[in-house]
């Protein structure tokens, strides 16, 4: 995992050469497997989430949508550090990309959903831990994840296209888009958002196996509950158990 995201480092400084060689010759770099022409759609103004993880080379997503001059933006949280938030934010705007804070409150969300509503693509990484997210399995510990990308695609019926950048040797890399995520209707939307998003773990965790020293495994995923979230899962838990039991009403 350490050789990989030296790796990265060291590409920041050569994306930009990558991304003018790749557009003179197609496939230099960038090996794209888009099995609904996502790309083509975004070309088209039509919104769509990309849910992106930290794996491969992760900021090859922002060269692609600079390679086909999508109007893109990165949503999430900026990094502690200012001074190297300050250079990602530069690197990435290079590129075309521009960022959506994701730590503004309610001023982020509005921001979100109206370059959504105005056709954006919006690149999300989806795999760290969030407190309050829907309690899901990952690598066979409780997790919780973020539903946030879940939510907003059923808010505004935008699509979600799970999206991966695997580093296929030196500074090839295969990115896969795959179909929109299936978006069950039951008439129940928090399990519908936590059905989906456990869905999507599972679907991480596999890629993860195939390839774990491309995943960078140094934020803490698997966070302890604050004392006042185990509490409330004890809680809920005996209630269950009590009206399995005595067929309690609802």
């Amino acid at each position: 995992m350490w050789r990989n995201l030296g790796r990265i480092v060291a590409e920041y400084s050569q994306m930009p050469r990558m991304l003018d060689e790749e557009k003179r010759s197609p496939g230099t770099y960038f090996e794209i497997n888009d099995e609904e022409d996502a790309l083509r759609q975004t070309q088209e103004g039509q919104g769509a989430i990309f849910a992106c993880a930290h794996f491969g080379n992760w900021e090859v997503v922002g060269a692609i949508s600079g390679l086909y001059g999508i109007n893109s933006y990165a949503f999430g949280r900026p990094l502690n550090n200012p001074y190297v938030e300050a250079l990602l934010v530069r690197f990435r705007e290079s590129l075309g990309l521009k960022l959506l804070a994701k730590g503004t409150g309610q001023d982020g969300v509005r921001r979100l959903l109206g370059v959504l509503r105005e056709g954006a693509a919006v690149g999300m990484l989806v795999d760290q831990a969030q407190r309050g997210g829907v309690h899901s399995t990952f690598f066979g510990q409780e997790v919780r994840t973020s539903p946030a990308f879940v939510s907003v695609s059923y808010h505004l019926g935008t699509p979600i296209f799970p999206l991966l950048v695997t580093r296929i040797s030196g500074c090839r890399f295969r990115i896969d888009i795959l179909r929109r995520l299936d978006l069950p209707q039951s008439g129940d939307r928090e399990a519908d958002i936590a059905a989906v998003t456990i869905r999507h773990d599972a679907w991480l965790e596999g890629r993860i196996r195939e390839h774990p020293e491309q995943w960078l495994w140094l934020h803490r995923r698997w966070k302890t509950w604050p004392r006042h979230e185990k509490r409330e899962a004890v809680r809920r838990d005996r209630i269950e158990a009590e009206r399995a039991a005595h067929r309690l009403p609802d």
